[in-house]
């Protein structure tokens, strides 16, 4: 959403608790004593399910599904190593108006550690989604070089600026969520 230009970091929204979606009550983590008004920088600190449901109706079932397969949540990650595992995710033509809500707050989708830590790294990497890998290098019993693995971009999923308002947003978790 904020890539594209559908919100902003300070951005104002209203958590009352719970709301409605096709006739499916949700709930925010906090519904016994809601967030009340907050900006998108308070909402992501707070965990605030209706930001999240918000913004993903902001941006749409289309383009949101457009975004997991940007991050490469659609496949595997392609990690040099044997036996990754798929995402769990519902697809576009069944997910409807509360599937894409829940999956806007980590319900309704599972991702591998690897393909989290991938999506995370590529904010810290000013929006570049990097092909992961587990070593750098392979040596010899002597210390000698093998084999090096360099760092290889995928793909700009998105803008530097973006990145860095999200890896704000998220230290923001950690300093006052």
């Amino acid at each position: 959403a904020l890539e594209e230009g559908l919100t902003s970091v300070n951005d104002s929204f209203y958590c009352a608790g719970s709301l409605n979606i096709a006739g499916t009550k949700l709930s925010c983590w906090r519904s016994y004593n809601p967030h009340g008004a907050e900006t998108l920088a308070q909402g992501v600190a707070n965990s605030c399910n209706p930001v999240f449901v918000t913004l993903s109706q902001r941006i749409g079932i289309d383009k949101y599904y457009e975004y997991l397969e940007q991050y490469g949540l659609m496949d595997n990650t392609g990690i040099d190593y044997p036996g990754e595992a798929s995402a769990i995710l519902q697809s576009k033509s069944s997910a409807g108006p509360v599937g894409l809500a829940t999956i806007s707050y980590g319900q309704g989708i599972a991702l591998t550690p690897i393909q989290v830590i991938t999506v995370l790294s590529s904010l810290g990497n000013g929006g570049k989604l990097m092909q992961p890998h587990l070593v750098r290098e392979l040596t010899d019993d002597e210390g000698n070089t093998v084999e090096e693995f360099e760092p290889t971009v995928v793909r700009q999923v998105v803008s530097q600026q973006t990145a860095d308002d999200i890896c704000m947003m998220m230290e923001g978790v950690v300093s006052h969520g």
